[in-house]
């Protein structure tokens, strides 16, 4: 039979509004800042307002961005935001895309793509809204499950770049952060309560299959030691006592001596105290040893960054400019690859190409000659003051490579996977390199989306016509449906449920060549959809078009779920339109006794049990059977007393039943 109730509900009415985690800090009671020099606020008053001036808390925002690499262009963004899922891209990269392409999202869930002259509206996420919702409900639970993993402590004050400010410390508790999210996990188990939580009705089964898949592997990996075993970690952070911006910041691993980490900081110059280096020398994983020798490096390299201040008329801080430096020596690199030598068996399973592999086994080769000078990498991150925020503005990267270093990795850019050897020679004549890779952004905060993008005339069409054909099918207005529905197909054809949609409407007013190049046009877009193939399947069937095509169908999809009995009902349709009357009477049987069970009872309408069971009774009289054919045409009548096809075979069984005694 054909089924459209399942389609007409797998994607509910209503606009996703509102911005997603938005209210990061709403959960903080702030008190008054107190001065540098008298009482000290709290750890959890500072990093409040951290947030506060780091996190922007926006209605809206334009964001432009210009990457380049070694002073040549490679990229540039422009990203608007309107609030929830209003919000607009446009890109263009100096190769890929030499036209700009174009991407717009409405808080309806429909999305516009354009690429030079041709443009798609597409409907992918669409379908997807009450998994947004789920996020936007998770979300500020989320950031209150961080915010009570750590805790702030304000040490003392300090003086940075000639600015008064607070020394805290800030500590993430691994095992506390993985008990606050597996709780917050299992929160979701609940499927109705988070079906009338999020507003948009029921949450279509395969959608929930993935969430909670995903779910139970979160948890799965919450609750494992990897995860509960890391020691706590602490960052030590300078923020100014005015403007609540970072200053300077330095990661204090757990190897910091109790005394040092207790040292009072008041009147402490800009640099804090060295800490002590950890020993790498404690575990016997040479990955792990590498990995630590790097980190320490980050450590020290951050701790000895002075940041950049300039403050304006007012007395606030215009901009912060910071720098770190970080250094790989050649002992340290020699370090590395030795790690990565130890585990190139791994490696080289794991890598996706043969050629990759040839390129560990060289690297890790690569003897590191003791002159080498150190490999360098210089960070430079630029803040500028919007308002009472403080955004980045600039992000510039430079990497330095020595010349023996440089000479090995352009051999495996230009001989990938080769056998080839570098001598000390060549090592030695090849020039060392430097590249820049370099960020700018620029902020417009009274500005949003994109309008020629997000109030393009195809895409408004398309949501105009989602919402009016939605609203006219639901009031079974199937002629205004259709006016609304073949807009959307027309705009974004690759939507498919809006082609299952307008199918329904046309089957409703009898337009079936109309229905069926609708339902054509689903399964060739997505030819696992069973629903879309059963309901062509039987319009093929039913009104005799072509019945070797509708049991094809009918049977594929029946494969995908064969206790559907509103699959197998259009199997046991399709056989009898053949000619099979004993697959027919089986296909049949089977579904009558589907429409009993838990799982299909409570979905199957008198209208589906009535076809089911007049199918059946017209098998039977073809058969020859005249009193099982009497008893399910009967039933079909007490089911649906109007169905048209019962009527008929009721007074063709009357009229053989009363012929019956004369023969």
């Amino acid at each position: 039979m054909v089924w459209w109730k399942a389609t007409a509900h797998r994607i509910g009415r209503g606009v996703l509004a509102g911005g997603l985690g938005l209210a990061l800090v709403a959960t903080v009671e702030l008190g008054s800042s107190a001065g540098a020099a008298e009482s000290l606020p709290t750890g959890a008053e500072v990093l409040a307002r951290m947030w506060q001036a780091s996190i922007p808390q926006l209605s809206q925002f334009q964001l432009g961005v210009n990457v380049s690499l070694d002073n040549q262009f490679l990229a540039q963004a422009v990203i608007g935001w309107s609030g929830g899922l209003a919000g607009t891209v446009s890109l263009r990269l100096r190769s890929l895309l030499p036209a700009p392409l174009g991407i717009a999202l409405r808080p309806s869930g429909f999305a516009l793509y354009r690429f030079g002259g041709q443009q798609q509206v597409v409907a992918d996420l669409l379908a997807a809204r009450p998994l947004l919702a789920i996020g936007e409900r998770v979300i500020p639970q989320l950031v209150q499950v961080g915010w009570q993993a750590q805790q702030a402590t304000v040490v003392g004050v300090a003086t940075v770049a000639g600015r008064p400010a607070y020394v805290v410390d800030i500590t993430v508790n691994p095992q506390k952060l993985a008990e606050g999210l597996t709780a917050l996990a299992n929160q979701t188990l609940d499927r109705s309560v988070l079906e009338q939580q999020i507003g948009l009705g029921k949450i279509p089964d395969d959608l929930w299959a993935n969430w909670t898949k995903m779910r139970d592997e979160l948890v799965q990996w919450l609750s494992s030691p990897e995860s509960t075993s890391e020691a706590p970690q602490t960052t030590r952070v300078w923020v100014d006592t005015t403007d609540y911006v970072t200053l300077q910041q330095e990661i204090r691993w757990p190897e910091v001596t109790k005394a040092e980490s207790q040292t009072p900081v008041a009147g402490e110059q800009a640099n804090p105290p060295a800490t002590a280096r950890q020993e790498t020398g404690k575990t016997g994983d040479p990955v792990e040893q590498a990995m630590a020798t790097v980190m320490e490096q980050v450590r020290r390299s951050a701790k000895n960054a002075a940041p950049q201040v300039e403050v304006g008329p007012d007395g606030h801080i215009e901009t912060v400019t910071s720098q770190v430096t970080y250094q790989l020596t050649a002992q340290e690199l020699r370090m590395i690859l030795d790690a990565l030598a130890s585990q190139e068996p791994q490696l080289a399973r794991e890598l996706p190409v043969d050629a990759g592999a040839a390129d560990v086994e060289k690297l890790t080769r690569f003897s590191v000659p003791d002159s080498m000078r150190p490999v360098q990498l210089t960070v430079v991150t630029k803040q500028k003051r919007w308002g009472k925020l403080y955004l980045p503005t600039q992000l510039a990267v430079t990497v330095d490579l020595p010349a023996e270093l440089a000479s090995v990795l352009s051999s495996l850019a230009t001989a990938q996977g080769k056998e080839t050897s570098e001598t000390p020679a060549t090592q030695q004549s090849a020039q060392p390199q430097s590249h820049q890779l370099v960020l700018d952004m620029d902020w417009k905060l009274d500005q949003g989306v994109d309008e020629t993008l997000f109030n393009d005339p195809a895409l408004l069409s398309v949501e105009k016509g989602w919402e009016d054909g939605l609203a006219a099918l639901s009031e079974e207005d199937f002629k205004a449906a259709i006016l609304g529905l073949a807009t959307v197909v027309r705009n974004a054809p690759s939507f498919t449920v809006a082609h299952e949609l307008l199918a329904q409407a046309y089957w409703e007013t009898g337009e079936i060549w109309s229905a069926i190049s609708e339902l054509e046009q689903v399964v060739m877009l997505n030819p696992d959809d069973a629903l879309a193939k059963n309901n062509l399947a039987y319009l093929y069937v039913d009104h005799d078009i072509d019945p070797a095509r509708g049991l094809e169908l009918a049977l594929e999809a029946a494969n995908t779920d064969p206790t559907n009995p509103m699959f197998l009902d259009t199997v046991g349709w399709a056989y009898f339109k053949k000619g099979d009357l004993e697959s027919a009477e089986g296909a049949l049987a089977a579904a009558l006794e589907q429409l009993d069970t838990e799982q299909w009872k409570d979905q199957a309408t008198d209208e589906n049990r009535a076809d089911v069971e007049y199918h059946l009774a017209t098998v039977y009289a073809r058969m020859g059977q005249w009193q099982k054919a009497s008893q399910h045409v009967e039933e079909a009548l007490r089911l649906q007393p109007q169905h048209e096809g019962a009527k008929e075979l009721q007074t063709e069984i009357a009229d053989h039943t009363a012929a019956a005694p004369a023969a």
